[in-house]
């Protein structure tokens, strides 16, 4: 995406040494939000010093400071958990354990026990999947835009993103690219 215009960025240099741009979705309340490491190899160096903190504080900093050239090129990322090994990091421990999950509350008061496998409805496998792919492809600046830009913000090295739900406030999926394909779209 090659396009110019108005678009909230920051400078998250304090323990980051990133700068941030926002991409507002037109009809929705969401928004995604680019984290470019200043250093062409700093995604690994990004991703450690990330914590809940320091993006709540680069995503606060957000602001429109005039027109911006932005150059994105296009991306999909598609990944698969197994919840089975996270959600007993997050204390869900019983889920999985036939004869100790309770989901009783999911079968039928008419179900036999017998009815499921090994002693009472249990999970035996949990997925996610989450992907993201750009499609927008932006316009090409003509003698009707701005005649200048303040700043340009050049997506051509490796980068995390963020897409955020703004009404009410929450992360809804963060990640990271680590292989650019130019050109842009």
């Amino acid at each position: 995406m090659y396009q110019r215009g108005r678009f909230p960025t920051a400078d998250c240099d304090d323990e980051l040494d990133a700068t941030a741009l926002e991409l507002r979705y037109r009809r929705y309340k969401k928004s995604m939000v680019i984290i470019l490491p200043r250093k062409r190899d700093g995604l690994t160096a990004l991703e450690t010093a990330l914590t809940g903190p320091r993006l709540e504080s680069c995503l606060d900093r957000l602001q429109d400071r005039g027109s911006v050239d932005v150059k994105l090129p296009k991306f999909a990322v598609k990944q698969t958990f197994d919840l089975k090994d996270v959600l007993p990091g997050l204390g869900v421990l019983d889920l999985f354990v036939p004869g100790v999950a309770d989901l009783s509350c999911l079968a039928s008061d008419e179900a036999e026990p017998s009815g499921f496998a090994e002693g009472g409805p249990h999970l035996s496998l949990a997925v996610q999947c989450a992907s993201l792919q750009t499609k927008e492809k932006g316009h090409k600046v003509g003698p009707w835009d701005d005649p200048e830009a303040s700043l340009t913000f050049t997506v051509d090295h490796p980068f995390m993103f963020v897409v955020l739900s703004r009404a009410p406030d929450a992360i809804l999926l963060i990640g990271s690219v680590r292989e650019v394909c130019l050109p842009y779209i």
